[in-house]
């Protein structure tokens, strides 16, 4: 992460926040860790945390690299209403009273923009909560879009419970909009600035309205050029995605799948082994990456689940290896990574054979989830 101070204090202000709630359960644990129903209440307070966490840190990962300009975007042409519907849905789904009201005024014709996918939507989520915790009570948010050369901009209008004669304020913190893993004002801006946009704000103190007006690159709609619609491409790519996996895991389903996991950290290694082997799989513990190549060829995994920062030899160098080996080369390869799944991590993931990519900190419960996906 970068030596800036408000990005390191930002940071660690953020993960307490989000982390203080497992203190809390663990003391709740210690002290009536026997009872059923406090121990299952305890266990969603940690795994809550745990995602607010990680979260958190994929946010500030973002931050720094929007900062420093090393993100990597992904900018493909997508539909503004989609990604508008899927923000608010985001922003709701955190808060089950959804109030305030978020009013769409749709288009007058479809606008489509080109932007990266994940990071737009983030942004766009980070707007929209913005506006809802600073909403004044009984106010709405009022969303609007609209066309001007080249461009698609979207006005997010809402009174605000506390007017401001500087509202460019917003954009000086690191910190999110509230603890829901979403990335500050001021990081959305300089994403929207690397996409070729922009994202302003402004407020009238005595009408007490505030507005922010996100400007996007204008694309071109797919489904003129290639005669598909965009969800009908979408719907096409995801079904040869699963036909192609499921033919390459075509096995006996009455026999446990192997599963050769490979991590240096006996800790991780041993509670991922004591999980994978709960959730009903055969697993193969390797500690360093010619172990690994060794196990692969005489126990024939189904998948391989692989650490990149191995001694030695990395999971990209034990990657190549079992794909250019006959006997090894249909084995199934899992990335097992500790660093935020960008486009860049996940390009070098497939560049080096493997099939999928998890977050080690999502846990083995993403791996069973991917697996029977899949």
């Amino acid at each position: 992460m970068s030596d800036s101070p408000s990005l390191i204090r930002d940071f660690a202000h953020e993960l307490r926040n989000a982390i203080s709630p497992i203190r809390s359960a663990s003391d709740v644990l210690h002290v009536r860790g026997s009872d059923p129903v406090v121990l299952e209440k305890a266990l969603q307070h940690i795994r809550r945390s745990l995602d607010a966490a990680l979260q958190t840190i994929d946010a500030f990962v973002t931050a720094d690299r929007a900062m420093t300009g090393t993100l990597s975007l992904d900018l493909t042409t997508h539909p503004l209403a989609t990604l508008i519907d899927e923000a608010i849905a985001r922003v709701k789904a955190t808060d089950a009273r959804a109030t305030p009201r978020i009013r769409v005024a749709p288009a007058s014709d479809p606008l489509f923009v080109n932007v990266d996918h994940e990071q737009t939507m983030t942004m766009l989520s980070s707007v929209l909560e913005h506006a809802r915790v600073t909403c004044a009570e009984n106010g709405d948010v009022d969303v609007t879009v609209e066309r001007e050369a080249g461009h698609a901009r979207v006005h997010v209008r809402f009174p605000v419970m506390k007017p401001v004669a500087e509202v460019s304020a917003a954009f000086d913190s690191f910190r999110a909009p509230s603890g829901l893993g979403l990335m500050a004002l001021r990081t959305a801006r300089q994403i929207a600035e690397q996409q070729q946009g922009s994202l302003v704000a402004n407020e009238d103190p005595a009408s007490g309205m505030r507005e922010f007006v996100l400007t996007l690159t204008s694309g071109t709609d797919p489904g003129a050029v290639a005669g598909v619609s965009v969800p009908e491409a979408q719907a096409n790519g995801q079904a040869k995605a699963t036909s192609a996996h499921g033919a390459a895991n075509g096995k006996d389903a009455h026999l446990p799948m192997k599963i050769l996991l490979v991590d240096d950290n006996v800790a991780l290694r041993t509670t991922y082994a004591e999980a994978l082997t709960e959730l009903g799989y055969d697993v193969i513990p390797a500690a360093n990456g010619e172990e690994a190549v060794k196990l692969a060829e005489s126990r024939l995994p189904d998948v391989a689940l692989i650490d990149i920062h191995l001694p030695t030899v990395n999971g990209y160098q034990v990657a190549r290896t079992l794909k250019s080996r006959p006997a090894t080369k249909a084995i199934r390869l899992v990335m097992l990574s500790g660093m935020t799944l960008d486009e860049t991590t996940r390009r070098l993931s497939l560049n080096a054979g493997f099939d999928d990519c998890i977050d080690k900190m999502a846990g083995p419960s993403a791996l069973d989830a991917l697996l029977h996906a899949s």
